[in-house]
C-alpha cells in the first residue's frame, strides 16, 4: 500500500467560482393567475418617460412583471418582511399588464402573536412620476454559480462556506443539499478598533466582534 496525500485534508483553500444568469419562464406569464390592467392613453398626464413602479410587500421575495416581461425583484432583509418595492417602469400609451409574484419560503410558527402576521402584498400599488431617480438595478432575477473541490479520502465532513453568497439553494454532484439563506448580517462598521475593556457601565454595543459576518 502506498500513502498518497490528499489536498483536501489540508488548509482549507478558496473556491474558485464560474456564474451565469438565467431567464426564469414563469407561469404566470401564461395567463394562469391575476392581472391587473392600467389603461393609459397618450394624454393621460401620468405617463412620461420617468415613471416607478411602487409596491407595499410583505412577503419573503417579490417579483415584478410588466407586460410579460420580468422588472426587478425585492425580498426582506434583517427579518423585516414590511419593504417597498421600486422599480423605474416603461408604459405603453394602451392596457398595460401588471403581475405580481409573492412568495415565502417557511412560515414563522413560534413565539406570541405569530399566527396574525402577514405575508403577501397589503398594498397599496402606486405609478409615480418621479424626477431624478438615478439608482441603478443590483438584483437579478436568478443568478447559477458553479466551482468544484476536493473531497477527503475518509469519511469525515466537509465544510462548505457560502458566506458571500446571500440567498440560495445549493447541489453536490447534482444533489440538492438544502436551502442557504442568511437570516441577518451584521453591520460592517459595528466593531471599535480599540482594544476590548468590560470596564465601567456595560451595552450590548461594548467588544463587538464579527462585524460583517453572519450572526
Amino acid at each position: 500500500m502506498v500513502k498518497k496525500s490528499n489536498e483536501a485534508e489540508e488548509e482549507p483553500a478558496s473556491l474558485m467560482w464560474v456564474w451565469r444568469h438565467e431567464i426564469i419562464k414563469d407561469p404566470v406569464l401564461e395567463g394562469k393567475g391575476k392581472f391587473a390592467a392600467m389603461n393609459l392613453k397618450k394624454d393621460d398626464p401620468l405617463l412620461s418617460d420617468d415613471m416607478t413602479l411602487r409596491v407595499n410587500g410583505s412577503g419573503h421575495v417579490l417579483h415584478a412583471y410588466v407586460n410579460g416581461e420580468y422588472l426587478g425583484s425585492e425580498w426582506a432583509t434583517y427579518g423585516i418582511f414590511n419593504y417597498k418595492f421600486e422599480k423605474q417602469v416603461k408604459l405603453k400609451p394602451r392596457p398595460n399588464q401588471l403581475a405580481l409574484l409573492s412568495a415565502t419560503i417557511g412560515l414563522q410558527n413560534y413565539d406570541p402573536m405569530f399566527d396574525p402576521i402577514q405575508f403577501g402584498i397589503p398594498g397599496p400599488v402606486e405609478l409615480v412620476e418621479r424626477k431624478g431617480d438615478e439608482r441603478s438595478p443590483k438584483k437579478h432575477e436568478d443568478d447559477w454559480y458553479k466551482t468544484t473541490f476536493k473531497a477527503s479520502l475518509g469519511t469525515d465532513t466537509v465544510v462548505l462556506d457560502l458566506l458571500g453568497m446571500g440567498k440560495c439553494f445549493a447541489w453536490v454532484n447534482g444533489h440538492n443539499i438544502g436551502l442557504y439563506w442568511l437570516s441577518y448580517m451584521a453591520q460592517e462598521d459595528c466593531c471599535i478598533t480599540r482594544p476590548c475593556d468590560y470596564r465601567g457601565s456595560y451595552d450590548s454595543n461594548k467588544c463587538l466582534t464579527g462585524c460583517g459576518e453572519p450572526t
